[in-house]
């Protein structure tokens, strides 16, 4: 990737929050709390999951979103299935979403945490180096998904059982 300057980059960065400041402690990139393509991301999912497939409005919605980026709308073959339609919707929104704090959660909502951090863990570099021990980590388990209760809340409600595994 070529930054600002002409540079050519090898290493993964986001250039999505650089900006100028023009005021002291003060930048033109706020954090955004909401996004109209995250609304519309959304819908393309409620209908597939409601129609078990994708029709053409919600494929409609996610070539939207994709044509407004500046990326070629779906294939017939991210849209065949409802699983493939799903994946598509799932890659679109890690991209456009990137350094938002949504992938996480949706990654729990679509319950594919588990999964898709583990095939990270074996696939990234990073994670697989034997000179950089301090990243070597183990895969997670369906209860890390989910936060231990505090014990404070628990001795409040004895009738509250702590998440499994804590």
């Amino acid at each position: 990737m070529v930054d600002n300057s002409g540079n050519t980059n090898v290493e993964r960065f986001v250039s999505k929050y650089n900006s100028t400041f023009s005021n002291v402690d003060d930048a033109p990139n706020d954090w955004v709390i909401s996004r109209y393509a995250d609304v519309i991301l959304l819908l393309a999912e409620a209908i597939n999951e409601n129609n078990g497939g994708p029709n053409t409005e919600a494929i409609g919605y996610v070539d939207d979103v994709k044509l407004r980026a500046g990326q070629s709308v779906l294939t017939s073959s991210q849209t065949s299935t409802y699983f493939d339609f799903k994946l598509a919707l799932e890659e679109e929104r890690r991209k456009e979403f990137a350094f938002e704090n949504h992938r996480w959660f949706d990654l729990l909502r679509t319950d594919r945490a588990v999964t898709v951090m583990n095939n990270h863990f074996v696939t990234d570099f990073q994670y697989n180096d034997p000179n950089e021990t301090a990243f070597n980590t183990q895969p997670i388990q369906q209860f890390q998904t989910l936060l231990p209760i505090p014990q404070y809340e628990i001795d409040l409600n004895p009738s509250v059982a702590q998440n499994v595994g804590y």
